[in-house]
């Protein structure tokens, strides 16, 4: 299964982030069992999957920067998700996470990698922007911080994810739409 996922994740990045996902075809769970139909945000706002682990040490260290995204940007229309694919972490550890982490984003259970393979994330933290008609404007890393899990850059030079979002604000095109997520690989 993974395999094929991987086959049709490597189709979708050669052509880009230009592909429309059908978000009301896609129902999950979240953590207190409650079926979520997923739809698309309203004309002029957008939802930002975040791919996350509990045990992944950079989604502990973007935990903080996920929540700042989230409070700048919410006002404005746009939507922070937490998105945990597979089932290798109990629910227990996942709502661990959101108390060690303070963190108030909802989260939604993603089983069976249907959002996962829909929108090709492999890795966490991975972040994929989504405008109103379904189209990814931005997918890849929050910023250029993380080199790789365990080595970082001092000072951060791009915000790949804000920058995504403001410019998608501004009705502007997003200038970087693709970038390699940096983290652990989605199981």
């Amino acid at each position: 299964m993974r395999l094929y996922t991987t086959i049709i994740s490597i189709t979708l990045l050669a052509v880009g982030c230009s592909r429309k996902i059908d978000m009301e075809q896609i129902s999950l769970e979240d953590p207190d069992g409650h079926a979520v139909q997923l739809s698309l945000p309203a004309e002029g706002q957008f939802d930002v999957y975040v791919f996350l682990s509990p045990e992944c040490p950079l989604c502990q260290n973007y935990s903080r920067n996920f929540e700042e995204i989230q409070t700048v940007y919410l006002d404005q229309g746009v939507r922070i998700i937490g998105v945990f694919p597979g089932v290798e972490y109990p629910l227990e550890d996942i709502m661990q996470y959101r108390d060690d982490y303070e963190m108030s984003i909802p989260f939604l259970l993603d089983p069976e990698f249907v959002l996962t393979n829909a929108l090709a994330a492999e890795i966490t933290p991975e972040a994929v922007l989504v405008d109103n008609q379904g189209r990814i404007r931005y997918q890849g890393g929050i910023d250029d911080w993380a080199v790789t899990v365990r080595k970082h850059r001092q000072v951060i030079t791009y915000n790949y994810l804000t920058d995504a979002i403001d410019a998608c604000l501004a009705g502007e095109e997003v200038e970087v739409k693709k970038t390699e997520a940096v983290g652990c690989f989605i199981q």
